[in-house]
Formats: structure tokens, sequence, C-alpha cells
């Protein structure tokens, strides 16, 4: 029976919160980087929803295109889209569904 290690677990947890993020080629759009969602994004989308309920509901295309503004970064991190804007997520919600899927289709190296 191995010993249970709590610092090898939270070297773990500290590496996959420290994740870079990783190249993708989206057809028409050109290359740019995804970073994967953390809890801190989770939680912030359902704020940034609020705005966009109806009768207490957030309709699944806005919840999508919160979490692609969320995710779609430069090298560094950086969003490229404002999570927070609605003219950012009404953008996002008109681009091609075979383009946006491929945020979640990509390999490492950016390739479908």
């Amino acid at each position: 029976m191995s010993k249970f290690d709590a610092a090898a677990i939270i070297k773990a947890a500290e590496a996959l919160a420290n994740e870079k993020p990783k190249p993708v080629n989206l057809p028409g759009i050109g290359a740019l980087f995804k970073r994967r969602l953390n809890f801190g994004d989770i939680e912030a989308a359902e704020q940034i929803g609020e705005p966009y309920t109806v009768n207490g509901v957030l309709d699944r295309k806005t919840r999508v295109a919160i979490g692609v503004a969320q995710m779609l970064c430069g090298p560094d991190g950086e969003p490229i889209f404002d999570a927070s804007n609605k003219d950012h997520i009404g953008l996002i919600v008109k681009i091609p569904w075979d383009v946006l899927r491929q945020v979640n289709n990509e390999d490492e190296a950016g390739n479908a």
C-alpha cells in the first residue's frame, strides 16, 4: 500500500493551475491560443451571464459563447474577447459552428 502524499497532490494541482495556453488554428480566423477553463471562470460565467437570462435561465448558445470568450487567448493567456462585452458575445454566437468546434477538436500542435 502506497503512502498518501498530500505534497504530490498539491504539486500536481499547481501544475494544472499554471498550464500554458495551447495553439489553435481556426479556419477563417487564424492562429491563436486556447486555455482550459478553471473553476473561477465557471463561477464568473454565472455572473457574466446574468444580463442575458430570461426568467432566470441562460440559453445554451450564450453560455457556450461566454466559455469560448473565456477560453480564446494570446500566447500568454491574455483574453482576445471580453466575456462581459455583449458585442463580443453576440459576435461569437454568429461564428459558424464548424469553426468554433475546432476549439475543442484541436491537438496541442494546432491541428484539427
